[in-house]
């Protein structure tokens, strides 16, 4: 058994995902009988008919490699199946939702039920804006939750461009520990490697998109990351702000979509085609570049909360600079877009 658990090790593991997923995502591809399609429509960022919920394969191996390794080998605390619990049910909702089409308010509601028994038994430590918010009743329960339906659903908005979503997750997640000093769970290697497995198919032109079975328990995974795994010692009080900076664009590209969208009365919860990149790659053949660019955007806002107690700045000002730069960039760029493009 020793020798077993020894090659049981989370970087081999992660290797064996990495097959499996793209091995998986290889054969769902070419079979013939079997898939789920995403047929083009006008919000659509391609064109034809491509197979979809790609996402399938990533976590199907994710829960069966963490069912043998934590039956086997680990005793899990309590947080790690309060997480597993989480991404199978983002992971079921989503697949419902590529095959039965849900629609965005039933899967709301039922991710808002999910969400606010799992706070009930997940007790996370946070100031709001430097401000503690245990005194006002319902109020951590009511952020967290808005936190985390903001980021799970944001991702699932921006799952639309080859390797757009999968590019900021690895980078959000590699970044973990640079960004927060504390070490990134084993089984985050594995989700990892079980998305390298499958951008191999959805590289541009891509083969195989990753749906809603895959968006939506991404966005979960990058959500919780600093809630249940932030090392304490290094913050005692974890402002919940500072996880803007593992999605900096999308955070920013997502708030003020949302806002814009508002002021013209569009229904926030449909489907369309007014972020800041699907504006950009719509008008260009490089969309591979586009989603490079876009994801490479996020490394000076990283770079600067990395190092600001080193410099000496409180994180609020970080934050607060960070947010009007972006803010500033996303406006120019929209702005030469309307001027060139008519948009």
């Amino acid at each position: 058994m020793d020798q077993i658990s020894h090659f049981w090790n989370p970087g081999i593991l992660s290797v064996l995902l990495f097959l499996i997923t793209a091995i998986l995502s290889w054969i769902y591809l070419r079979s013939e009988t079997f898939g789920i399609t995403d047929v083009s429509n006008e919000r659509s960022m391609h064109i034809g008919t491509t197979k979809k919920s790609g996402g399938i394969w990533i976590f199907l191996g994710v829960f069966s490699i963490a069912l043998v390794w934590f039956l086997r080998f680990e005793n899990p605390e309590d947080k790690v199946l309060l997480f597993f619990a989480g991404l199978v049910f983002f992971f079921v909702i989503g697949l419902a939702d590529d095959l039965l089409s849900l629609g965005a308010g039933i899967r709301l509601i039922l991710e808002i039920g999910f969400l606010i028994f799992f706070f009930l038994f997940v007790p996370v430590n946070f100031t709001f804006l430097g401000i503690k918010l245990d005194g006002i009743p319902g109020a951590e329960t009511a952020i967290l939750i808005v936190y985390v339906l903001f980021v799970v659903n944001v991702c699932n908005f921006m799952d639309g461009l080859d390797t757009y979503l999968s590019a900021h997750f690895l980078l959000a997640v590699m970044a973990f520990s640079f960004l927060f000093q504390s070490p990134l769970p084993p089984f985050y290697l594995w989700i990892c490697a079980g998305v390298f497995g499958f951008l191999i198919f959805n590289l541009p032109k891509a083969h195989l998109f990753m749906g809603d079975a895959g968006s939506l328990p991404l966005g979960y995974t990058i959500a919780v990351l600093p809630l249940l795994f932030i090392q304490e010692k290094n913050w005692i009080q974890f402002e919940i702000t500072s996880a803007f900076f593992l999605l900096p664009v999308f955070f920013v590209d997502g708030v003020i979509t949302i806002l814009l969208r508002l002021k013209d009365r569009e229904n926030i919860l449909k489907a369309h085609r007014r972020h800041l990149y699907q504006l950009v790659a719509v008008r260009t053949e490089q969309k591979g570049l586009v989603s490079f660019l876009f994801t490479l955007a996020n490394i000076p806002a990283m770079l600067f909360f990395a190092f600001h107690r080193k410099l000496g700045i409180p994180g609020g000002i970080v934050f607060g600079i960070c947010l009007v730069f972006y803010t500033i960039v996303y406006f120019a760029i929209w702005k030469k877009l309307k001027v060139v493009y008519k948009i």
